[in-house]
C-alpha cells in the first residue's frame, strides 16, 4: 500500500512489468536508493541543503535528523546498473549500499565539506514520508557478487566539488 504519489506511480510502473513478465517477456526492475554524487538534481535534500546552507539560510530537515536514508553513490549505481544488465538479472532488485546514514550525519558530511556552521531546522514530514530506507542487497549481491559501497564523505565532498562553479558564478 504505498503513501504519496511517488511511490504510487512506482508501484504501478512494477505492476505493469510483473504483467509483461508473466506474459514471458524479461523484465527488470532496478530499485535505486537514495543516489548522490556529482550531477545531483537541483530538488534533491543535498542540493537544496548545500544551497540553503551557502546563502546562510537554515537548512530545512523534514521529521527528525534521526531518520535513515539508504544513500548510494552515482558511481556506485553507475557500476550497480552495468552487472545487473550483464548479469541478465530479472525480477526485481534494490540498488543501494545496505547501510542507511542519518540525515544528521549527511548534515554533517555536507557543512564539512562545504566549511561552513550550518543551521537545522527540523520541520514536521508529510504523513506519507517514510521514516527510514534500508536497501536489501540480498538479490543484487546474488546476481553481480558484490554490495555497492559508499563513503558519505568523500561523495558529498565530490558533490560539493561539481556544484563549485556555479556557487561560484551565483556569488
Amino acid at each position: 500500500r504505498p503513501m504519496g504519489g511517488y511511490a504510487r506511480s512506482k508501484w504501478c510502473v512494477e505492476r505493469l512489468c510483473a504483467e509483461r513478465a508473466d506474459a514471458g517477456g524479461q523484465v527488470l526492475v532496478v530499485r535505486p536508493f537514495t543516489v548522490v554524487g556529482e550531477g545531483q538534481r537541483a530538488d534533491m535534500a543535498l542540493s537544496r541543503w548545500a544551497a540553503q546552507a551557502l546563502a546562510g539560510r537554515p537548512i530545512r530537515v523534514f521529521g527528525s535528523l534521526q531518520r535513515t536514508r539508504d544513500v548510494t553513490c552515482v558511481r556506485e549505481v553507475a557500476r550497480g546498473l552495468e552487472a545487473l544488465a550483464l548479469s541478465g538479472a530479472t525480477g526485481v532488485v534494490n540498488l543501494g549500499s545496505g547501510r542507511p546514514r542519518t540525515l544528521g550525519a549527511i548534515v554533517d558530511s555536507l557543512a564539512d565539506a562545504i566549511g561552513v556552521e550550518v543551521d537545522v531546522r527540523v520541520e514536521p514530514a508529510a504523513p506519507y514520508e517514510v521514516a527510514d530506507t534500508w536497501a536489501d542487497m540480498t538479490r543484487f549481491a546474488r546476481f553481480t557478487g558484490f554490495t555497492p559501497q559508499t563513503d558519505l564523505a568523500d561523495v558529498v565532498r565530490r558533490f560539493v566539488a561539481a556544484i563549485a562553479p556555479a556557487l561560484e558564478e551565483a556569488g
